[in-house]
């Protein structure tokens, strides 16, 4: 009896430490690891229970000696909400039950009738396994591939920094007009064949991020980036990315977008309609920035103030079909005040051309305020006269008459 019980091994696997520390490499070194189970092939005990290797995972309840209380064809979904809804009302029947009369004898069968209902819902809950498994298996290799396709990606970011490192060797390798001449190889035949395909590299963008990576200064280094003969074709967003070494190659990138700008050659020009203007006239004027890439952005100003932009009409920017250079044109309408004019009589136009934080340029214009002229003392006294004497000739015409 005591030998029958010290032979008693729990049905429930080894913990996974316990598990681990059998499969220690000197104990798979030594044969001392525990070989794994031989493959079943007729019939097994599992939790007491005896199953054939060839059952079905999900054996029909008529198999196990269950009678069933929904058809063979049927909608799931309803016949759970129909068992539950039975369990419900079996349950609250035997409460009824154990109130009234705890020794009836139907108690017993409705215990029975629970007891079936649970294992009728536990056996359709059993016949979803199958697509919970499969769906578990595809999002499993969903997961997967999104893992090799980040690793594919960093094993290419890597190798685009190996070629950006060859890059810059190649750009500090010395001039081959510092070695013997005898030792250089003609280079005429290779000088033609770049003229023949000088149509081909002109269309491929290949070639073209080729020659932009050729631009890159030979004092860049990881933190900083020089780039030489600048053009349009460098801009864009440029990212910086931090990896770390095995085994967790975590990777931070940082982006920040870069535009290359064409400035106007010359000043904004401003056209003003008059250089005087009355109180109460309307000051019109005109501000042209030219052949610039994007087109300049045009600000008026007046006496050093900023202007409101209910006083400006912006056009739309015109671009050069030649150059793609594009011009902008706004246009100023104020009526003018007396708080316009300075003490001296004057008030100056402002227009500002701005693009980005590259380039800033002002143009001023200045009008004078058209006041009726003042006569002297001796002006005033000859007009005072001349009004006498004109009403003078005037009050005689009639009596002359």
């Amino acid at each position: 009896m005591a030998a029958s019980e010290g032979s008693q091994v729990c049905s429930l696997p080894l913990p996974p430490a316990q598990y681990i520390n059998n499969y220690t490499d000197e104990n798979i070194k030594r044969g001392r690891a525990p070989r794994p189970p031989p493959p079943i092939h007729d019939t097994y005990s599992m939790f007491g229970n005896t199953f054939n290797a060839d059952d079905t995972i999900i054996r029909p309840l008529e198999s196990q000696g269950i009678k069933r209380l929904y058809p063979q064809h049927f909608d799931r979904r309803r016949e759970l909400r129909k068992l539950n809804h039975s369990l419900l009302v079996n349950f609250l029947d035997l409460l009824d039950l154990l109130v009234k009369c705890p020794e009836s004898p139907r108690r017993a069968e409705k215990v029975e009738d629970l007891s079936l209902l649970f294992i009728h819902i536990h056996h359709l809950l059993n016949e979803f396994r199958p697509h919970q498994a499969r769906e578990t298996l595809r999002v499993m290799m969903d997961l997967q591939k999104r893992q090799r396709i980040e690793i594919a990606q960093r094993f290419q970011k890597h190798l685009d920094k190996v070629f950006e490192m060859l890059q810059q060797a190649l750009q500090t390798l010395p001039d081959t007009s510092d070695f013997d001449s005898k030792l250089m190889v003609p280079t005429e035949s290779f000088e033609n064949m770049g003229k023949s395909n000088h149509d081909t590299t002109e269309t491929d963008p290949y070639v073209i991020l080729d020659e932009m990576m050729c631009n890159i200064k030979s004092k860049s280094n990881a933190t900083h980036l020089y780039l030489k003969k600048v053009t349009k074709a460098l801009k864009g967003r440029y990212s910086c990315e931090v990896s770390a070494d095995a085994p967790s190659f975590r990777t931070a990138l940082y982006s920040g977008d870069m535009n290359v700008v064409v400035i106007p050659t010359t000043l904004p020009e401003v056209l003003m309609s008059k250089t005087k203007y009355r109180i109460g006239e309307t000051l019109k004027a005109e501000c042209t920035s030219k052949d610039s890439r994007p087109a300049a952005n045009l600000t008026w100003g007046l006496n050093g103030q900023t202007l409101d932009s209910e006083y400006v009409k912006k056009f739309n920017i015109i671009r050069d079909p030649d150059t793609n250079l594009e011009t902008s044109v706004s246009q100023l309408s104020l009526i003018v005040q007396r708080h316009h004019f300075s003490s001296n009589g004057r008030l100056k136009v402002r227009c500002t051309a701005s693009i980005h934080n590259v380039y800033w340029r002002t143009t001023e214009r200045s009008a004078e305020e058209d006041r009726p002229k003042v006569l002297d003392a001796a002006q005033q006294t000859l007009h005072q006269y001349l009004q006498e004497v004109v009403g003078q000739c005037s009050g005689g015409l009639p009596s002359e008459r």
